[in-house]
């Protein structure tokens, strides 16, 4: 019963603006045959007003259908039905009035309450699903303050360590991409992420939005990364979409706890995150085009094969330009299913692949071969796999990889030990390995140009942090 409801309560949008044109013409009508010149248009008016009543009371039915889906509530929700309920009693009104009175005396002043009615439920529909200050959005001020407009500061970073990551960092994004959907008055999938609580609550699906720590099993996360033409991908894709950048912050964000609290400085922050606070610096969050440090070689190309391209998204894996006048692509398999099949299909770009990510996937040892055949791979993501040395092996040959995360893998010292020889490699991540202290202070001995991460960060507690006190 629930989907028939939602079923014909998708309608609301498709009917509504019917009656508002009918009723519109029937007043323009009813005031031009007001005048000797116009009189002919007398017996079209009352026709009129009958049809768009009945067609105000279809999208009233459809409206309240619409409503019990859930993604919408609060005052505005209300006002909406109430003037739309006013625009059918008000029309039909008329209607009566015209019929049962031959000398109407009031017929302008229910002509011009009908049209105060119907600029008002259009006004709050649009409100609703364009969100509250979609007129008076880019108005310029002072004029958007004196309309009623809401002020919201514009965050300016000055001392981006300084800057508490939640508040100053992801609020302006999912305020500007993603609240229009996800706010008091519409929650689209039942899902608001204007506030931690509700971000926590989750929506309709059951999923959970931000899973502290994980960004692989993030809806947040793995929906924004969906190839564009996905139906689950978020924001739609007729809406503004979040910049590279913005996707890595909001990732940055979740990887490392999702905190609400915590300052930017009390994050680890990876090397492709440093760049966009730095640049965060230059200037306020709402410039969004914030430029990357591209880390990938200068190398002469051929622009990628579209249909090759096309194939890798079908497997639902992201595919992205890693630099706007570069043909070397950045791959992430977050939400690939068939491995196998998105491996099979990376063989045509192979050397147009510069960041592939596998980070918490499936993939076993000997279906990476194909690693080895991709020479200008800089960034590589095997954290959270099940891979071992064999893999390593693969490696040997790849003369621009500068970053190899192998968190959480089952590599050992022995193989970690060949990628020495790798002549551009300055980042090796090798927390949670089965490798000892021993051997980590002998490979960093042994590799003193690469950087070699193996966690185990201390984070200084702060006099304004919650702490837990044994009882």
């Amino acid at each position: 019963m629930e989907n028939i409801t939602q079923f014909f309560g998708r309608f609301h949008p498709l009917l509504v603006h019917l009656p508002i044109g009918i009723l519109m013409i029937g007043v323009l009508f009813d005031w031009m045959s007001k005048s000797k010149a116009f009189q002919s248009l007398k017996p079209s008016v009352n026709l009129l007003y009958l049809f768009g009543g009945l067609g105000a009371i279809f999208s009233c039915i459809t409206g309240y259908m619409l409503s019990l889906s859930g993604e919408y509530e609060g005052a505005t929700l209300t006002q909406h039905q109430w003037t739309g309920i006013g625009v059918a009693v008000c029309s039909l009104g008329l209607f009566v009035y015209y019929q049962l009175v031959s000398q109407p005396r009031f017929s302008f002043l229910l002509s011009v309450t009908l049209l105060l009615l119907l600029t008002g439920a259009g006004h709050l529909g649009g409100s609703m699903t364009h969100g509250e200050d979609y007129l008076i959005e880019y108005m310029p001020e002072p004029f958007r303050t004196w309309a009623g407009g809401e002020t919201v500061e514009e965050v300016v970073i000055t001392d981006a360590q300084e800057a508490v990551v939640y508040q100053d960092i992801v609020v302006p994004i999912l305020r500007e991409k993603c609240y229009n959907c996800h706010n008091q008055s519409k929650q689209k999938g039942k899902l608001r992420l204007d506030t931690p609580e509700y971000i926590a609550k989750g929506g309709k699906s059951k999923a959970i939005t931000v899973k502290a720590g994980v960004p692989s099993e993030s809806e947040l996360i793995k929906r924004l990364l969906l190839p564009k033409n996905d139906d689950e991908h978020m924001p739609p894709k007729e809406k503004k979409q979040l910049s590279e950048a913005e996707i890595e912050l909001l990732e940055w964000w979740v990887a490392e706890g999702a905190d609400y609290e915590q300052k930017a400085k009390n994050f680890h922050q990876p090397e492709n995150i440093k760049p966009i606070l730095t640049a965060l610096e230059s200037g306020s969050i709402g410039v969004k085009e914030t430029a990357i440090a591209s880390i990938y070689p200068k190398v002469e190309l051929t622009a990628p094969n579209e249909a090759a391209i096309e194939e890798v998204k079908a497997t639902r894996a992201v595919v992205l330009p890693i630099g706007r006048e570069s043909d070397l692509l950045s791959i992430n398999f977050i939400n690939v299913d068939d491995i196998a099949t998105a491996l099979k299909a990376l063989q045509p770009l192979k050397e147009h692949i510069a960041w592939l990510k596998l980070s918490d996937t499936e993939v076993q040892d000997d279906q990476l071969a194909l690693l080895g055949e991709m020479p200008n791979l800089t960034k590589l993501y095997l954290d959270g796999t099940s891979i071992s040395d064999a893999t390593l092996s693969y490696l040997n040959d790849l003369k621009h990889l500068q970053y190899l995360n192998l968190v959480g893998t089952k590599v050992t010292a022995g193989g970690v030990a060949q990628l020495g020889q790798l002549p551009t490699l300055e980042k090796l991540f090798l927390y949670r390995t089965d490798i000892s202290i021993t051997e980590r202070l002998e490979l960093m001995s042994q590799f003193p140009d690469i950087q070699i991460d193996t966690g185990g960060y201390i984070i200084p507690t702060y006099a304004t942090d919650t702490t837990l006190a044994g009882r």
